[in-house]
C-alpha cells in the first residue's frame, strides 16, 4: 500500500497517567457501536486484524493524542462526519 509509512516505535515517553487514560479511551472507542467515531474505529479495526488488539488501542490513542492537540492548538471542536484530505479540503463522511 502506498500509505503504508513507519516512523519508528512508539515510545513510552510522556506522562504515564495521561498515556494510561488515552489507551482506556481507545479501548472504549474500539468497544463502541457510537457512528460518531466509526472512522476512528474501522481505522483500528484494520490494524487490529494485521498487529492485534492491543497494538490497535496504543495506535488509535497516538492518534488520539494528535486530534486532541490539534484541536487545542486551533481552538475547534471534533467534527467526525468531515475527514481532511491530504491536500487540507474538508470532505463529508456518511456515517453508518
Amino acid at each position: 500500500m502506498a500509505n503504508d509509512r513507519h516512523k519508528g516505535r512508539i515510545t513510552k515517553t510522556g506522562n504515564t497517567h495521561v498515556r494510561c487514560l488515552l489507551v482506556e479511551a481507545a479501548l472504549g472507542i474500539m468497544r463502541s457501536k457510537n457512528p460518531e467515531t466509526v472512522s476512528l474505529r474501522t481505522w483500528a479495526d484494520r490494524i487490529a486484524v494485521r498487529r492485534g488488539k492491543r497494538i490497535a488501542a496504543v495506535a488509535l490513542a497516538r492518534r488520539l493524542a494528535g486530534i486532541l492537540f490539534a484541536m487545542m492548538r486551533t481552538r475547534t471542536e471534533y467534527r467526525p462526519a468531515e475527514e481532511r484530505s491530504r491536500d487540507g479540503v474538508v470532505t463529508a463522511v456518511l456515517a453508518a
